[in-house]
């Protein structure tokens, strides 16, 4: 098989005595195949496009002849893959050129008839990490982001923190079900085939961008007489988007850059710009009616690779990828686009920077034996309610929910983070490891492999005040929350080590293929010494501390089973009928399992107080440690 899309040229294998033959670890393009037996005319196929994990059935009749004789046959490319199980869509670098939309992760994902992505999958650039996909009902959290085959997240997440420029992507293979042994979870797998450069310099400059003249509006008597007093409106959009690459050295060494970024700005329904914001001596809010309130989001990533072929048999990939992002730092919307937050209480979303480092090696030491082998690394530091820039943030103030008046529910003056206080995030996974060997006879396609890693988040969490939020009800205070973590910071760590083995088979005969996995996982979590209070802390003044359990911690063994059948229905390549069964575990979250397993963040470090301010200054003229009325 050969093509221009493979810095080696051409890979060669033999058919097995069942006359099947099995090329495996291509990647996406255009290729022609040429079969040669001393004594018959060569056969050679052209114009076989291949894609994702697509099984192409090409075969050839030879018949005798002169050596020097060549048959070639210009044909159409197989469109159904009757060797798998397996359901995917695959999206081409020309497609993701063409469509008018989002080209983020979540917008792309959003292209897929049945997927379900969140409220942020059609703007301009997503969250940071992307918003998980999920199909037939599966959970988002159990879906997984791969670049070039390799976990660009934390087991931690929510779905994964990836940073991956989809549009410089060569294409994008979405896997909704009939994942083997290498599959970590039941859910969706967004696998982004980045780009390898090649012989011939190329390159593109994409811009694309709308503002509020191109939206039309249904913005009718009824939605207003319905309470809806401002729709949500575009403001603008815009995303920049260049990339290149070629040969450093011909047919050895090639590059590959590429940057994007994007920036979107929408209305609040409902809200406004408060006037009395950063105002300490203010207690209600004084919406500006002339100012819409409005999120803000910008993404900036910046990646480089360089494909290099060693040896004959031995291809090592280097890719490194850098991200900046903010929310609201002009606007104030907020990632969750409230219609009962004021801007200024809702805080600064900060992503600088996020890393992905990556290097992979494979090499097909025979023509049945294939190596794979690679290591990611994936670091963040962000902060969510972070200082805005506005100046509407002052360390005095005190958040307020009220619980009447015009907004119920609204609330205004300050943020308040996760756990009570601003929060302050280290996403690091140190490695993400994957190996393999692949046995590839023709009519078997065996592989064994390894997947694991470690990672150790933490966040941190400061209040600058011991009372974290005022209640009122029609601007009378009612209740008070308060903090222990006040003055200082709590900061949660634990470390995770994910293991997994897996093995799985392809066994094709006639029509019928038949594929059978089983995988393995152990997952061990566990945290350093914390602890939380002390003599500098106000309302804790007696410190409360967890030792470490490097050895005690939670452990998780799972073996898992997974089997697909795929039939050509009428042996002409055209018509399969597919059944895949499998159990998958559940997909590891900061919400259900190993944030929750550090005995800290399970300490109560907040309460809620019926407070009666008499004198209505504002001020809880009590002492905050005795738990009786004072």
């Amino acid at each position: 098989a050969a093509s221009p899309v493979l810095i080696e040229k051409v890979r060669s294998v033999v058919s097995d005595d069942t006359g099947q033959y099995r090329i495996v670890d291509l990647r996406p393009g255009t290729y022609a195949v040429t079969f040669s037996l001393p004594g018959f005319s060569t056969v050679k196929r052209e114009g076989i496009e291949l894609s994702g994990t697509f099984i192409a059935t090409v075969n050839a009749d030879l018949r005798v002849g002169s050596l020097q004789e060549t048959i070639t046959v210009t044909g159409e490319t197989p469109i159904v893959d009757v060797q798998s199980a397996q359901v995917q869509t695959t999206l081409r670098k020309d497609i993701l050129a063409a469509i008018p939309s989002s080209r983020s992760a979540n917008g792309i994902q959003a292209l897929i008839p049945g997927m379900s992505t969140g409220p942020n999958a059609g703007d301009s650039g997503g969250i940071t990490g992307g918003t998980g996909g999920a199909m037939h009902g599966g959970r988002p959290s159990d879906s997984r982001t791969l670049h070039d085959g390799i976990n660009m997240g934390w087991a931690g997440a929510n779905a994964n923190a990836a940073i991956s420029n989809v549009a410089g992507a060569q294409e994008i293979v979405l896997s909704t079900s009939g994942g083997l042994g290498e599959a970590e979870t039941a859910g969706v797998v967004l696998n982004v085939i980045p780009r390898d450069g090649g012989n011939t310099f190329s390159g593109s400059f994409v811009f694309s961008g709308s503002n509020s003249r191109w939206q039309a509006s249904n913005y009718s008597q009824a939605l207003k007489d319905a309470g809806l007093k401002t729709p949500s409106e575009l403001i603008k959009v815009w995303e920049v988007n260049p990339m290149g690459g070629g040969r450093i050295i011909r047919d050895r060494l090639w590059f590959y850059l590429t940057y994007r970024e994007t920036y979107a700005e929408n209305t609040i329904p409902g809200m406004w710009f408060n006037k009395n914001a950063g105002d300490p001596t203010k207690w209600t809010v004084d919406f500006d009616l002339n100012r819409r309130a409005f999120s803000d989001n910008r993404v900036r990533n910046g990646i480089g690779r360089i494909t290099w072929q060693a040896t004959a048999r031995n291809k090592i990939s280097i890719h490194d990828s850098e991200q900046y992002s903010t929310n609201s730092k002009t606007g104030g919307g907020g990632p969750n686009l409230s219609m009962t937050l004021t801007p200024e209480a809702a805080g600064l979303n900060l992503y600088s920077p996020g890393y992905v480092r990556q290097v992979s090696w494979s090499s097909p030491y025979t023509n049945r034996l294939l190596f794979e082998a690679g290591w990611g690394n994936y670091q963040a530091h962000y902060a969510n309610t972070a200082p805005r820039v506005d100046g509407s943030h002052n360390p005095a103030m005190i958040q307020v929910l009220e619980q009447s008046g015009p907004i119920p529910g609204l609330t205004y003056r300050m943020p308040l983070g996760l756990g009570g206080g601003f929060q302050h995030h280290l996403i690091g996974t140190l490695a993400n490891l994957r190996a393999s060997i692949s046995y590839i006879t023709g009519a078997h396609n065996m592989k064994f492999g390894y997947q694991g890693g470690f990672s150790n988040p933490s966040q941190s969490y400061y209040n600058f005040s011991e009372i974290q939020q005022f209640r009122f009800n029609n601007g009378v205070p009612n209740q008070l929350t308060q903090s222990a973590v006040y003055p200082g910071t709590v900061t949660y760590v634990r470390n995770l080590v994910p293991t997994s083995l897996y093995a799985q088979d392809q066994w094709t005969t006639r029509r019928l293929t038949l594929q059978g996995g089983v995988r393995y996982d152990h997952i061990l979590t566990n945290y350093p010494d914390s602890g939380v209070g002390g003599p500098d802390y106000k309302l804790m003044p007696t410190r409360i501390f967890y030792p470490s359990r490097s050895t005690e911690g939670v452990h998780w063994t799972d073996l898992t089973p997974r089997m697909g059948v795929a039939y050509d229905l009428f042996g002409n390549g055209k018509t399969a009928v597919k059944v895949n069964l499998g159990k998958y575990v559940q997909a590891l979250t900061a919400s259900n399992s190993d944030l929750d397993l550090n005995p800290l963040i399970r300490t109560n470090l907040s309460t809620t107080r019926t407070w009666t301010d008499a004198n209505r200054d504002f001020v809880p003229n009590c002492d905050l440690r005795n738990t009786a009325a004072n």
